[in-house]
């Protein structure tokens, strides 16, 4: 016999997943709204992704992809569509934590032929829909928000050893580990301790103008070789999208894999295959940004609930 207690609690559990059905759905007619293609990516993959932080399940001679961009590309490279979104899971071997899940919901549009503003006015568009209220977006550039909560320069300080004696002299505060570390690892040192305590504080933000050490896929801005073409989407200090001006130079690209090859290989001693059919796709790839987000942390902050989410 169920109790009152089991059976409010069934209840609220039923309403709560309907409310998650219903915010994905709304989020795909966003984009179909939009006039975007929704493209189906394999999530079993020869390579799944470069990126030296991040780490896959791997399954028999494959892998679950971390993402579906390598995939997404090859469809802007080998066809004529040019707005594209997918919406669905991706698989990362990583610690359960509020906002980490090892499979998670993943929503990634790219734009092609469109600049990294385009997708700016994405994310305002697409948030101001899924509330139902125009939204503003505060934006500051990497260099503007160490300016506002450290009062230096980020960019002026590419070196390695001058941002590790810069960390020594004016923020004292932070623990420098004996064992030596690379660039971006000195950076998220200061960004995690000391920049991100204080962006909860903004509903809204968008990040751009990274340093060019965290360039990743994006391209290098060309009048300024010292920032790449990338935003990262925050709300209420939790960070909900990640954002490229895509990278589409071969040799570039080849010579990035290289170093986070040597990373991971460093830090984790593993490798992964290399990704020859995407580096075979990307030298016919148009000009495209692009966009990966987070569903799980968008709904949850924009509904202020827990997510109800397959584990």
């Amino acid at each position: 016999m169920i109790t009152y207690y089991a059976f409010i609690s069934k209840l609220i559990f039923m309403r709560e997943f309907e409310k998650r059905l219903i915010f994905i759905q709304k989020v795909r007619n966003y984009f179909y709204g939009e006039n975007f293609i929704e493209i189906d990516t394999p999530p079993l993959v020869e390579n799944p992704g470069m990126e030296p932080h991040i780490h896959p399940f791997k399954v028999e001679n494959k892998y679950l992809h971390t993402s579906p961009e390598f995939s997404m590309k090859e469809v802007l490279s080998r066809t004529n569509l040019e707005n594209i979104f997918s919406l669905g899971y991706c698989f990362r071997n990583e610690p359960h934590s509020p906002i980490h899940r090892s499979q998670f919901l993943m929503l990634e549009w790219y734009r092609s032929q469109e600049k990294i503003e385009a997708i700016e006015n994405d994310c305002k568009d697409l948030i101001s829909y899924l509330l139902e209220e125009e939204i503003h977006i505060q934006k500051y550039s990497m260099d503007q928000i160490f300016e506002e909560y450290l009062a230096f320069r980020i960019t002026d300080f590419l070196d390695k050893k001058e941002l590790v004696n810069k960390i020594k002299k004016d923020i004292k505060d932070i623990s420098i580990p004996e064992k030596e570390l690379d660039w971006d690892d000195y950076f998220f040192l200061i960004f995690l301790n000391k920049i991100e305590s204080h962006i909860y504080k903004i509903p809204y933000l968008i990040i751009n103008d990274f340093p060019s050490p965290l360039s990743a896929l994006a391209e290098l801005d060309q009048d300024n070789k010292k920032i790449a073409k990338r935003f990262e989407f925050y709300i209420n200090g939790t960070e909900i999208a990640n954002c490229f001006q895509e990278l589409t130079n071969l040799p570039e690209q080849k010579e990035r894999f290289k170093k986070f090859e040597s990373i991971k290989m460093k830090n984790y001693n593993y490798s992964l295959p290399w990704p020859e059919r995407f580096l075979t796709y990307l030298n016919t790839m148009k000009s495209s940004s692009g966009i990966a987000l987070g569903v799980e942390r968008l709904f949850g902050q924009l509904t202020s609930q827990e997510s109800i989410f397959w584990d």
